[in-house]
């Protein structure tokens, strides 16, 4: 049974244009009204995990999956691996969470400035730690997945080529619009990443954009060629979930229709392709 979630940093970003960027019961009640199964979303301690559970309960909604993220390229990540088990742990325990949508930190740029690729030593102390950290979630019970950025995907892929190096099996969130800019906004590199680990990605971001720009509501047509992408993850028995995740980064967007019809709109649109594939 396909699984549709709402991805909550849309909203956040939206909310936070007025200030409401902490505001959870709207967020919850902008999944519900889109036609959404879910919304994923994180918390920033495993006491914030209760809040979140009180929500799910009262809009009768499952946790699919839980979106971490911590530094793990720096020195003295232990603890900071710890606490994102820990966390995990509350969603598993609290709210049956079976999936981890794991965001690594990127490295910025001197000081605080653009990001920039990790160097050979960091990327080591990343692989090395998150195969511990895999270890951690399996015996919670729990299935992660890799979320990348573009940033991820300069100099030909090398921060995802050295996490497949440490972590062969390792899993993948796919964010084909992050892909596309990571790769010199490259329609075919999308397809490469797909048909080369089709089998790996168990969750999908889904975002459309043209000529580069973001839209503020998905659909199938665009730079991103997700007709291709649905059939060949049909092609390969994918059974992950599909979140909706389109926005735009405008600090004032257009406000021809509000964000839960968009979502809605888009939501109908990513069902119909879903279907078109032979996705079930």
């Amino acid at each position: 049974m396909s699984f549709f979630t709402m991805n909550a940093f849309p909203m956040t970003y939206y909310m936070g244009i007025f200030g409401l960027q902490n505001d959870l019961l709207s967020k919850f009640i902008i999944s519900q009204v889109s036609g959404a199964d879910s919304l994923e979303i994180g918390a920033s301690s495993p006491e914030g995990v209760e809040e979140l559970a009180r929500l799910y309960e009262q809009f009768d909604m499952q946790s699919r999956v839980c979106v971490c993220g911590t530094d793990l390229f720096s020195v003295g990540w232990e603890p900071r691996l710890e606490e994102l088990v820990a966390l995990a742990a509350a969603f598993q325990q609290r709210l049956g969470t079976p999936m981890v949508n794991l965001c690594l930190t990127p490295k910025s740029g001197p000081e605080g400035g653009p990001c920039v690729v990790k160097e050979d030593e960091e990327l080591a102390r990343q692989g090395e730690a998150y195969r511990l950290l895999l270890g951690e979630l399996e015996r919670l019970g729990m299935q992660a997945c890799f979320h990348m950025h573009d940033v991820e995907l300069w100099e030909d892929w090398k921060e995802i080529r050295a996490m497949l190096a440490a972590n062969p099996e390792m899993k993948f969130c796919m964010d084909p619009e992050w892909i596309y800019l990571g790769s010199g906004k490259s329609a075919d590199a999308v397809i490469r990443f797909v048909e080369c680990y089709a089998d790996q990605i168990v969750h999908l971001h889904i975002r459309q954009c043209r000529n580069g720009e973001l839209q503020e509501q998905f659909t199938l047509e665009g730079d991103i060629d997700y007709p291709r992408i649905f059939r060949t993850l049909k092609a390969h028995q994918y059974q992950g979930i599909a979140s909706l995740e389109q926005m735009t980064w405008s600090k004032e967007p257009k406000r021809a229709q509000p964000f839960a019809v968009s979502a809605h709109l888009g939501l109908e649109e990513l069902r119909r392709g879903w279907k078109e594939a032979g996705l079930s």
